[in-house]
């Protein structure tokens, strides 16, 4: 198993809190909305984002509409 490289998270509650760190950062965080395809990513060494926006507290985005 690959280890996961040391990066940092933010775990914003909101859906603004959200979209403020990933416009702040622009390309130097990753949302992470479950990691199926980020962290595996990410322990390849094919993508290395400062830090990773989690999207699991996001109240907003728990249902659709």
């Amino acid at each position: 198993m690959l280890p996961l490289p040391r990066t940092g998270l933010h775990q914003p509650k909101t859906l603004d809190e959200a979209l403020a760190l990933l416009a702040e950062a622009g390309r130097n965080v990753l949302p992470l909305g479950g990691g199926t395809d980020v962290l595996p990513q990410m322990k390849r060494g094919r993508w290395r984002p400062r830090a990773l926006v989690s999207l699991r507290g996001v109240a907003e985005l728990r249902r659709l509409e």
